[in-house]
């Protein structure tokens, strides 16, 4: 499991902003032992970050996806 150091420094590789969300996204990610999708963690977030996008979430998923950095389940 990558830490959200890690996975914030593929953001930066994929020369993505690090913005406090994805930095939250991240730390979500690399915390949690179960398989969230994409609007759970937009809704666990938003209590947090009410300016959080759902496209945010989705982007930054992305771009992880692509660099290798987290894999998607059932798809």
């Amino acid at each position: 499991m990558s830490t959200h150091e890690e996975l914030t420094s593929t953001l930066k590789q994929a020369e993505m902003r690090i913005t406090p969300q994805r930095i939250a996204i991240c730390k979500l990610l690399s915390e949690t032992r179960s398989h969230p999708t994409a609007a759970r963690i937009y809704e666990q977030l938003r209590v947090q970050y009410p300016t959080i996008s759902l496209a945010t979430v989705y982007n930054t998923l992305d771009a992880l996806v692509g660099l290798g950095a987290v894999n998607v389940l059932g798809h």
